[in-house]
């Protein structure tokens, strides 16, 4: 069975799978009990598709027709939960459909769920108009050989299979993960590839190497900000060049053509050899919130300008957006972790009450927290909770497996690992001045250490936090990687120097 994720509103979603004998999938099914989803993956898996349940192994092919899950796709949430659920349904769908051994188009990303729409190529072309549709290797409405070869380049350069090109003369390229598919002949194409078996591997983009003769280090964020306070005075200490764009100063700031102008002071952004990020949505700053509709827009754009030349420059970023996107969804990213050899939890991600009352009878003691990476506390299942299962048939909702041990918070900084230990009776030691938590710094094997190591370089992540436990019976369990550790609370109680590892990481970077 081919499925289509899609709007309930898309007509060609329909119309095609009635033509393919298969089914439409639509935010609204997440909302129907059924889902049954579990890591490490086992053969009863289920999903929801036009309210029926079916088994995963039915699947053949998923065509995605959806960037996102969005407030406005959930109308029968309740006002109050309608941003969370959305950002739980979407992270547990870029899991899903990452996990899926049948053709997927476009295998999605971490920020979205048809394709990586951050590595779309922006180019001008000033011949010919047109409308080009790219399935796997071939072209689609063409006028000439040109437009194909650019069609089917810019297909190569953003790593996808399914992408159409719309050519103006005098305009910009504009490019869609979402294509119409009209056109029979393309139809076909894409029917051919979701019934082929085969499964296009994930691309992992390689990191820009920064361009000698630039000294410029960048930080982005607010000075409050622990990480981003200290790493800036660390780096004014040693005397590094230094530049600190203040985001309380947004609405004075300017970004036009690689300038930044912040009142009467500018500087170049090809200037800039490094970048630490610690910024927040400059909409949701208090003094913007009380500005007009106006000065919000400027703080939107400004935020925009700045995020689309982090996502394009060859300076040393500390991290690349899209390398800390993969913390939007724990079970994608524990999929990762499983593949460096690490233990993960057992999980089931679920809207269906029975299942999670098995999997609970099975593991004894059970947690539940939060899909994406909207802070949520973990905690244990508890009879009383037997009583709001049912309320699980509205989201999918993750469990997992309670293992007993001693947590260590693992900070990964270039070749550099501080680890510590925390001693901490409660499930989740980050409410440390509930449950007294205790730091320590220790030394972790070898191979752990460099195990860290590894995995912290093939995330694309130079700074990390990882979140391991080591069980009474010596056995490594990894729950998380963070991609952007709030390390000062460590670095307080520990004494390690992390700040000063970051600083010299932003001024020897290559």
């Amino acid at each position: 069975m081919i499925l289509i994720l899609a709007n309930g509103l898309d007509e060609q979603a329909h119309s095609l799978a009635q033509r393919w004998g298969g089914a439409v999938m639509t935010p609204a099914d997440l909302s129907q009990p059924g889902w049954h989803y579990e890591l490490p993956q086992s053969a009863g898996s289920f999903a929801v598709a036009s309210g029926r349940k079916i088994p995963v192994s039915d699947i053949t092919g998923v065509l995605t027709r959806i960037s996102c899950i969005t407030e406005r796709d959930l109308p029968d949430i309740s006002d109050e939960d309608r941003a969370y659920v959305a950002a739980e349904m979407h992270a547990f769908l870029t899991a899903w459909l990452d996990s899926l051994d049948c053709p997927v188009l476009n295998r999605p990303t971490a920020s979205c769920l048809c394709g990586p729409s951050d590595r779309l190529p922006s180019i001008f072309e000033d011949e010919g108009d047109g409308a080009v549709v790219v399935v796997g290797d071939r072209c689609f409405g063409a006028a000439d050989s040109r437009q194909s070869e650019l069609a089917l380049g810019i297909a190569r350069e953003a790593a996808v299979e399914l992408i159409s090109v719309r050519f103006r003369i005098g305009e910009s390229v504009d490019t869609s993960l979402i294509p119409d598919l009209s056109r029979e002949d393309a139809a076909a194409a894409v029917f051919q590839r979701l019934t082929s078996g085969k499964r296009a591997p994930r691309h992992n983009p390689a990191r820009k190497t920064s361009e000698p003769g630039k000294s410029l280090i960048l930080l982005w964020g607010l000075p409050a900000d622990g990480p981003l306070g200290r790493v800036y005075e660390e780096l004014l200490r040693i005397g590094a060049p230094v530049r600190l764009l203040d985001q309380r100063d947004v609405l004075d700031t300017n970004v036009c053509c690689g300038q930044v102008r912040v009142r009467n002071q500018s500087f170049s952004l090809e200037e800039v050899k490094s970048v630490y990020l610690r910024f927040y949505d400059s909409t949701q700053l208090p003094h913007v919130l009380d500005s007009s509709e106006k000065a919000r827009g400027h703080a939107a754009d400004v935020d925009l300008r700045i995020t689309h030349w982090i996502g394009t420059t060859s300076a040393f970023v500390v991290s690349p957006l899209d390398a800390m996107s993969v913390n939007n969804s724990k079970p994608y990213q524990s999929r990762w972790i499983a593949q460096f050899g690490w233990r993960i939890p057992a999980t089931l991600i679920a809207t269906d009450p029975e299942a999670v009352r098995a999997f609970w009878k099975w593991h004894g003691e059970v947690i539940y927290k939060s899909i994406s990476s909207i802070r949520s506390r973990v905690s244990r299942l508890t009879p009383e909770h037997d009583l709001r299962f049912d309320n699980v048939t509205a989201c999918p909702t993750q469990f997992q497996e309670f293992i007993p041990g001693i947590d260590h918070r693992v900070h990964v900084v270039g070749n550099e690992v501080f680890a510590c230990q925390v001693l901490c009776d409660a499930d989740d030691y980050r409410y440390a001045d509930e449950c007294g938590a205790e730091y320590l710094a220790c030394q972790l094997p070898v191979e752990i250490e460099q195990r860290c190591r590894r995995m912290s370089a093939a995330m694309r992540l130079p700074v990390s936090g990882i979140d391991l436990r080591l069980t009474p019976e010596g056995e490594w369990v990894c729950f998380e990687v963070n991609p952007s550790p709030a390390f000062t609370a460590y670095e307080d109680m520990t004494g390690q120097p992390i700040t000063a590892a970051v600083a010299r990481l932003l001024v020897d970077s290559r």
